[in-house]
Protein backbone atom coordinates (compact mmCIF):
# COMPACT_ATOMS: atom_id res chain seq x y z
CA UNK A 1 0.00 0.00 0.00
CA UNK A 2 1.73 3.33 -1.27
CA UNK A 3 1.65 6.20 0.65
CA UNK A 4 -0.90 8.23 -1.43
CA UNK A 5 -3.36 5.83 -0.47
CA UNK A 6 -2.99 6.33 3.44
CA UNK A 7 -6.74 7.85 3.44
CA UNK A 8 -7.99 5.71 6.09
CA UNK A 9 -6.79 7.85 8.76
CA UNK A 10 -10.62 8.49 9.83
CA UNK A 11 -10.84 4.62 9.73
CA UNK A 12 -8.01 3.97 11.94
CA UNK A 13 -9.50 6.90 14.58
CA UNK A 14 -13.48 5.64 14.19
CA UNK A 15 -11.14 1.62 14.86
CA UNK A 16 -9.66 2.70 18.25
CA UNK A 17 -13.36 2.96 20.17
CA UNK A 18 -14.83 0.30 18.18
CA UNK A 19 -12.36 -2.41 18.23
CA UNK A 20 -12.93 -5.58 20.01
CA UNK A 21 -10.53 -6.33 23.34
CA UNK A 22 -7.22 -6.81 23.52
CA UNK A 23 -7.66 -10.33 23.53
CA UNK A 24 -9.34 -11.08 20.96
CA UNK A 25 -7.17 -8.85 18.63
CA UNK A 26 -4.02 -10.39 19.52
CA UNK A 27 -5.43 -13.99 19.30
CA UNK A 28 -6.45 -12.43 15.41
CA UNK A 29 -2.52 -11.76 14.45
CA UNK A 30 -2.26 -15.56 15.67
CA UNK A 31 -3.35 -16.49 12.41
CA UNK A 32 -2.35 -17.20 9.01
CA UNK A 33 -2.46 -13.69 7.23
CA UNK A 34 -5.59 -15.56 5.21
CA UNK A 35 -7.47 -16.45 8.09
CA UNK A 36 -6.37 -13.31 9.64
CA UNK A 37 -8.48 -11.54 7.06
CA UNK A 38 -11.43 -13.66 7.19
CA UNK A 39 -11.68 -13.65 10.21
CA UNK A 40 -15.24 -12.51 11.64
CA UNK A 41 -13.26 -10.20 14.69
CA UNK A 42 -11.51 -8.75 11.90
CA UNK A 43 -13.52 -7.80 9.49
CA UNK A 44 -15.45 -5.78 12.00
CA UNK A 45 -12.91 -3.31 12.18
CA UNK A 46 -13.44 -0.08 10.08
CA UNK A 47 -10.03 0.51 8.86
CA UNK A 48 -9.50 -3.29 7.87
CA UNK A 49 -12.34 -2.69 5.85
CA UNK A 50 -11.14 0.07 4.50
CA UNK A 51 -7.73 -1.47 3.58
CA UNK A 52 -9.42 -4.33 1.77
CA UNK A 53 -12.27 -1.84 0.08
CA UNK A 54 -8.75 0.02 -1.79
CA UNK A 55 -6.80 -2.63 -1.97
CA UNK A 56 -9.87 -4.33 -4.16
CA UNK A 57 -10.22 -8.26 -5.06
CA UNK A 58 -6.15 -9.03 -5.53
CA UNK A 59 -5.04 -7.99 -1.94
CA UNK A 60 -1.40 -8.16 -1.85
CA UNK A 61 0.75 -9.35 0.63
CA UNK A 62 1.93 -5.89 1.63
CA UNK A 63 -1.40 -5.07 1.98
CA UNK A 64 -2.14 -7.95 3.86
CA UNK A 65 0.35 -7.21 6.37
CA UNK A 66 -0.49 -3.41 6.64
CA UNK A 67 -3.81 -4.86 8.11
CA UNK A 68 -1.93 -6.62 10.68
CA UNK A 69 0.09 -4.13 11.55
CA UNK A 70 -3.05 -2.14 11.83
CA UNK A 71 -5.04 -4.64 14.18
CA UNK A 72 -1.77 -4.92 15.78
CA UNK A 73 -1.74 -0.97 16.95
CA UNK A 74 -5.22 -1.30 17.84
CA UNK A 75 -4.48 -4.16 20.12
CA UNK A 76 -2.03 -1.56 21.79
CA UNK A 77 -4.57 1.30 21.77
CA UNK A 78 -7.16 -1.06 23.50
CA UNK A 79 -5.04 -0.91 26.81
CA UNK A 80 -6.52 2.78 27.44
CA UNK A 81 -10.06 2.97 29.16
CA UNK A 82 -13.04 3.47 27.25
CA UNK A 83 -13.35 6.90 28.72
CA UNK A 84 -10.41 7.95 28.04
CA UNK A 85 -10.46 7.04 24.18
CA UNK A 86 -13.57 9.15 24.07
CA UNK A 87 -12.25 12.07 25.10
CA UNK A 88 -9.28 11.67 23.21
CA UNK A 89 -11.74 11.30 20.24
CA UNK A 90 -13.96 13.96 20.89
CA UNK A 91 -10.75 16.43 21.20
CA UNK A 92 -9.93 15.58 17.96
CA UNK A 93 -13.88 16.27 16.47
CA UNK A 94 -12.45 19.12 13.87
CA UNK A 95 -12.04 17.70 10.81
CA UNK A 96 -8.48 19.26 9.61
CA UNK A 97 -7.08 18.17 12.96
CA UNK A 98 -8.55 14.75 12.96
CA UNK A 99 -7.23 14.35 9.23
CA UNK A 100 -3.82 15.16 10.33
CA UNK A 101 -4.21 13.11 13.42
CA UNK A 102 -5.16 10.31 11.21
CA UNK A 103 -2.33 10.50 8.50
CA UNK A 104 0.20 10.77 11.01
CA UNK A 105 -0.63 7.60 12.29
CA UNK A 106 -1.14 6.03 9.80
CA UNK A 107 2.27 6.78 7.65
CA UNK A 108 4.07 5.83 11.22
CA UNK A 109 2.45 2.16 11.21
CA UNK A 110 3.36 2.06 7.38
CA UNK A 111 6.79 2.28 8.62
CA UNK A 112 7.23 -0.52 11.06
CA UNK A 113 9.19 -3.25 9.36
CA UNK A 114 7.86 -5.13 12.74
CA UNK A 115 4.45 -6.16 13.94
CA UNK A 116 5.10 -5.67 17.21
CA UNK A 117 6.20 -2.29 16.59
CA UNK A 118 2.72 -1.59 15.85
CA UNK A 119 1.54 -2.73 18.81
CA UNK A 120 4.41 -0.90 20.70
CA UNK A 121 3.07 2.45 18.79
CA UNK A 122 -0.84 1.61 19.87
CA UNK A 123 0.74 1.31 23.52
CA UNK A 124 2.45 4.41 23.52
CA UNK A 125 -0.52 6.49 21.94
CA UNK A 126 -2.91 4.48 24.92
CA UNK A 127 -0.36 6.10 27.16
CA UNK A 128 -0.62 9.64 25.57
CA UNK A 129 -4.49 9.07 26.27
CA UNK A 130 -4.00 8.47 29.46
CA UNK A 131 -2.55 12.01 30.49
CA UNK A 132 1.00 10.21 30.52
CA UNK A 133 2.56 12.41 28.52
CA UNK A 134 1.90 14.72 25.80
CA UNK A 135 1.23 14.94 22.20
CA UNK A 136 5.06 16.00 21.17
CA UNK A 137 6.66 13.44 23.82
CA UNK A 138 4.46 10.66 22.08
CA UNK A 139 6.22 11.68 18.14
CA UNK A 140 9.68 11.57 20.16
CA UNK A 141 9.02 8.18 21.49
CA UNK A 142 7.58 6.93 17.86
CA UNK A 143 10.44 8.05 16.26
CA UNK A 144 12.80 6.22 18.64
CA UNK A 145 11.02 2.96 17.91
CA UNK A 146 10.86 3.85 13.94
CA UNK A 147 14.96 3.89 14.40
CA UNK A 148 15.58 0.92 17.14
CA UNK A 149 15.44 -2.69 16.57
CA UNK A 150 12.95 -5.28 18.88
CA UNK A 151 16.47 -6.83 19.92
CA UNK A 152 17.82 -3.18 20.78
CA UNK A 153 14.58 -2.25 22.72
CA UNK A 154 15.00 -5.38 24.65
CA UNK A 155 18.23 -4.09 25.24
CA UNK A 156 17.21 -0.70 27.03
CA UNK A 157 14.39 -2.73 29.24
CA UNK A 158 17.07 -4.84 30.15
CA UNK A 159 19.38 -2.00 31.34
CA UNK A 160 16.42 -0.49 33.59
CA UNK A 161 15.11 -4.28 35.02
CA UNK A 162 18.71 -5.57 35.40
CA UNK A 163 20.71 -2.54 35.36
CA UNK A 164 23.10 -4.15 32.73
CA UNK A 165 23.64 -3.64 28.92
CA UNK A 166 26.58 -6.21 27.75
CA UNK A 167 29.73 -5.39 26.08
CA UNK A 168 31.13 -1.44 25.19
CA UNK A 169 30.37 -2.58 21.82
CA UNK A 170 26.98 -3.25 22.54
CA UNK A 171 26.14 0.14 24.76
CA UNK A 172 27.24 1.90 21.75
CA UNK A 173 25.17 0.17 19.59
CA UNK A 174 21.91 0.88 21.50
CA UNK A 175 23.44 4.94 22.18
CA UNK A 176 22.28 5.43 18.77
CA UNK A 177 18.94 4.64 19.40
CA UNK A 178 18.44 8.03 21.41
CA UNK A 179 16.94 5.95 24.70
CA UNK A 180 20.36 5.61 26.28
CA UNK A 181 22.65 8.17 27.05
CA UNK A 182 26.98 7.10 27.25
CA UNK A 183 29.65 9.21 28.65
CA UNK A 184 33.77 8.23 28.71
CA UNK A 185 35.11 8.13 32.10
CA UNK A 186 38.32 9.14 32.75
CA UNK A 187 41.05 10.41 30.71
CA UNK A 188 40.82 11.64 27.12
CA UNK A 189 43.72 9.25 26.00
CA UNK A 190 45.12 6.07 27.31
CA UNK A 191 44.08 3.05 29.39
CA UNK A 192 41.52 3.53 32.28
CA UNK A 193 38.87 4.90 30.46
CA UNK A 194 35.59 3.63 31.44
CA UNK A 195 31.81 3.97 29.46
CA UNK A 196 28.71 5.38 31.58
CA UNK A 197 25.58 4.64 30.41
CA UNK A 198 22.24 5.78 31.63
CA UNK A 199 18.77 5.17 30.39
CA UNK A 200 17.11 8.67 29.69
CA UNK A 201 13.82 9.96 30.44
CA UNK A 202 12.90 8.84 26.75
CA UNK A 203 13.86 5.12 27.26
CA UNK A 204 12.68 4.90 30.56
CA UNK A 205 8.87 6.06 29.03
CA UNK A 206 9.64 3.49 26.24
CA UNK A 207 9.74 0.63 28.60
CA UNK A 208 7.28 1.83 31.08
CA UNK A 209 4.98 2.47 28.41
CA UNK A 210 5.80 0.72 25.46
CA UNK A 211 7.28 -2.59 26.44
CA UNK A 212 5.45 -3.91 28.67
CA UNK A 213 3.60 -6.60 26.01
CA UNK A 214 7.12 -7.22 24.20
CA UNK A 215 7.64 -10.61 25.18
CA UNK A 216 11.65 -11.12 26.69
CA UNK A 217 12.06 -13.80 23.92
CA UNK A 218 10.50 -11.74 21.05
CA UNK A 219 12.17 -13.07 17.56
CA UNK A 220 14.27 -10.73 17.25
CA UNK A 221 15.71 -12.03 14.06
CA UNK A 222 15.65 -13.22 10.12
CA UNK A 223 13.83 -14.80 9.20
Amino acid sequence: MDDSSLGGGDELLRSISKSPGFEMLTDALDLSVDQFLESGVVRDVPVVGWVVKVAGIAISIRDRMFAKKLVAFLAGTSTASAEKIAAFLDDLAEPKRRERAGEILMLLIERHERIEKSAILGRLLAAQIEGRFDGERFLALAAALDRTSIGELLLVRRAVTAGHLGTEEVIWAVARTGLVNVELIGAPVGPGIKTSYQVNSLGGDMVAFGLTGLADDADTGFP
